[in-house]
C-alpha cells in the first residue's frame, strides 16, 4: 500500500525487551504495525500521537518521526521516577499497577462526572448518576456517616 508524505498515528506498542514498536494509522485503516524511530519511545508513550514518514512509500515501513505534543512542553513526558514534572504531577507504573499523584489535587472529569482527590485526604464524587456494584458486601465506613 502507497503512503506518501506524513501521517499522524498513534503508538499503540513498545516491547520493553526487543524494543519493538508498534503503530496503528487511522488514515490508511492499519493497526500494529513494526514501525522505526528516530526518537526513544518508551511504554508510557502508548497511546501518544506520533508523525510518521514512510520508508520507500510503502504503509507498512512506517517510521515514527516524533511525538506530536500538542503544545504541551516535551519536559511534561519526560518525568524521572520518583520525581514531580512541571506540572506537579507524577506517573509511576510497574506493569501491574499505575500510580497517578499530584501534589495538592488530582482531578478526573468525563461531561459532568468528576472524580477529585485532594491532598488533606478528602475525596469528591459527583455525577448525575453515582452507582456502586459489588459481587460481596458493599461496606460504607467512617467517624459518621450521612445520606441525604
Amino acid at each position: 500500500m502507497k503512503a506518501e508524505g506524513i501521517a499522524i498515528g498513534y503508538l499503540s506498542g513498545v516491547d520493553p525487551q526487543t524494543r519493538e514498536i508498534l503503530v496503528d494509522i487511522p488514515s490508511l485503516q492499519l493497526q500494529a504495525v513494526a514501525a522505526v524511530s528516530m526518537v526513544q519511545l518508551e511504554a508510557h508513550h502508548v497511546g501518544h500521537a506520533v508523525a510518521l514518514g514512510f520508508e520507500g512509500a510503502d504503509a507498512y515501513r512506517p517510521i515514527v518521526l516524533g511525538l506530536m505534543m500538542h503544545g504541551t512542553p516535551a519536559q511534561q513526558y519526560q518525568t524521572q521516577a520518583g520525581q514531580f514534572d512541571a506540572a506537579g504531577m507524577q506517573i509511576t507504573h510497574n506493569g501491574h499497577r499505575v500510580v497517578v499523584q499530584a501534589q495538592s489535587e488530582l482531578e478526573l472529569r468525563c461531561g459532568e462526572a468528576v472524580i477529585l482527590l485532594c491532598e488533606d485526604g478528602s475525596i469528591q464524587i459527583r455525577g448525575t448518576y453515582v452507582t456502586t456494584h459489588a459481587s460481596a458486601s458493599n461496606r460504607i465506613r467512617g467517624g459518621s456517616v450521612q445520606i441525604n
